[in-house]
């Protein structure tokens, strides 16, 4: 009896030692795919991150100079990661544009082949949403539905993060306005969600917001965006296309507002100054699709993303510059230039004396976006167009009359 119980008892004793050690094999299984699972989900699904960083906290005193030319030298605060090594570059994007999201800017025909003599296989409506497939010359090669056929590129707004994905991208007026008028808050606008814009991007594995701007324009920013990196700083992206219902909503606000306060009336009509300065009162360059609102940020993070089979630094933290109000400062305080010019000015901006309230980074931005071949708004320190691109759409422009909400990108070829 006794032989049979102490056999017994080695049976359970045995048996609790494999239960145990079955029971700390998938623990260790557990971790591993959970290990994974988290560098899967920050690496964007798509391969291997290499997170470049620092713990670094500038010194607010500590300032360093550099030397633009033709502008120059100004005094700025040192780039916390030096400079950044620029992306490669796909016909003037970070990423090859196929497999892009974008929007119709206009009524317009798809056809069979890439020129008018193709018949006619779907008619798009403005802010109708397709996948582009490919770029030839001036037509574009999309996907509707399931219809794959032909339109003019100039009538077609790409969602920017696609094609540029290393940008910072914070369309405040998406979630929550930033919109003030002489540093006071606008009834109904500032703190509110203006428009919805934010969307999960199947090609970046991510939610990020959507930036609808014209092609030609974009390759411009892109190139701005290169030339920030190589300061160590990034281009902060806060708005592009703006619906124009939302323009309106807007300017109605802050012109009901004006007509209440003396403060606000004083900082958007001084001088040489009027309230259509600083808010567009009918149809703005954002509706049409070649204007930026932007700033710039120190780079403080970076990762080498891998989308597909390419490989893009996309900035990932960093601290926000020195600029001469917040932006979508909506009054005089804002000002780019001593003196408002065209904003149709092409040329002969350039040795006009700047506002004296324009810091270094202000300066910095002013130079990089100029650079890249965008022209300034005098009124806006953070709006920058692209009047080559305007010269381009002539009459044939958006006119905003939609919202952009949908994203349908997949990964590039």
């Amino acid at each position: 009896m006794n032989q049979r119980k102490r056999r017994k008892k080695r049976y359970y004793y045995a048996t609790s030692q494999v239960f145990l050690q079955m029971l700390i094999i998938l623990l260790v299984i557990l971790v591993l795919v959970a290990a994974f699972l988290i560098h899967k989900t920050s690496s964007g699904g798509f391969g291997d991150v290499e997170i470049i960083g620092t713990d670094h906290t500038s010194d607010s005193d500590s300032k360093e100079t550099v030397d633009l030319p033709d502008l120059g030298t100004i005094t700025v605060p040192p780039a916390p990661l030096g400079p950044i090594e620029a992306n490669p570059l796909y016909d003037g994007f970070e990423l090859p544009i196929s497999g892009a999201t974008g929007y119709a800017t206009l009524a317009t025909e798809v056809r069979e082949g890439p020129a008018d003599q193709f018949e006619v296989i779907l008619n798009l409506e403005p802010g109708d949403v397709f996948t582009i497939l490919s770029l030839a010359g001036d037509w574009l090669q999309i996907k509707a539905g399931t219809v794959v056929g032909w339109m003019p590129s100039i009538q077609c707004l790409v969602n920017l993060p696609d094609v540029v994905p290393s940008i910072a991208y914070n369309n405040t007026n998406a979630y929550r306005s930033l919109f003030r008028a002489s540093e006071l808050k606008i009834n109904g606008i500032t703190g509110e969600k203006l428009y919805d814009a934010k969307s999960f991007n199947p090609r970046l594995n991510r939610d990020e917001f959507i930036m609808p701007v014209l092609i030609p324009a974009a390759k411009k920013l892109c190139a701005a965006q290169q030339s920030a990196l190589k300061f160590g700083r990034t281009l902060i992206v806060y708005e592009a296309y703006r619906p124009h219902e939302t323009q309106m909503t807007v300017a109605k606000a802050v012109k009901a507002m004006a007509q209440v306060n003396p403060t606000v009336y004083g900082g958007l009509n001084s001088g040489s100054w009027s309230i259509s300065w600083f808010i567009a009162t009918s149809l703005s360059n954002h509706q049409m699709g070649f204007a930026f609102d932007v700033s710039l940020g120190n780079v403080t993070e970076y990762q080498k993303e891998t989308i597909g089979k390419y490989s893009v630094n996309r900035v990932t933290a960093y601290d926000s510059c020195q600029m001469p109000t917040e932006i979508h400062e909506l009054s005089v305080k804002a000002i780019n230039y001593q003196k408002p010019f065209p904003s149709s000015q092409k040329t002969g901006w350039e040795n006009l004396p700047l506002a004296s309230t324009m810091t270094g980074d202000a300066r910095l931005l002013r130079y990089i976006c100029t650079g890249a071949g965008l022209t300034p708004l005098a009124s806006e320190w953070w709006h920058f167009n692209d009047l080559d691109t305007h010269t381009l759409v002539k009459n044939k422009h958006c006119m905003g009359n939609f919202y952009t909400s949908v994203c349908v990108s997949t990964l590039p070829d």
